[in-house]
């Protein structure tokens, strides 16, 4: 959750430019019920559980040299695509 963009929103106050924000407000989420912004979410850095991508569709786990892919349209279980057919070769 983007907290420092959204507290700073909610309260008016604008963040330096300077200051340089990886995050985007959420608060008309929270306080309008408007749809999340479509971004890249990225989540997790830790070595032993991975650090994780998550973009649209497509959730992508990365543990040392191994690389899940998972089509989350298809897949909310969390198997991870074999490299078969439905694997892409390119990421969208």
């Amino acid at each position: 959750m983007d907290l420092l963009p959204t507290f700073a929103d909610i309260a008016g106050i604008e963040v330096p430019k300077e200051r340089r924000l990886d995050g985007t407000s959420i608060k008309d989420v929270l306080l309008r019920q408007a749809a999340l912004p479509s971004r890249k979410i990225f989540f997790g850095y830790e070595p032993k559980l991975g650090t994780a991508m998550r973009d649209r569709k497509w959730k992508m786990i990365v543990r040392g040299d191994k690389v899940e892919l998972y089509d989350l349209d298809h897949d909310i279980v969390g198997r991870a695509i074999d490299g078969g057919p439905s694997c892409p070769t390119s990421y969208p």
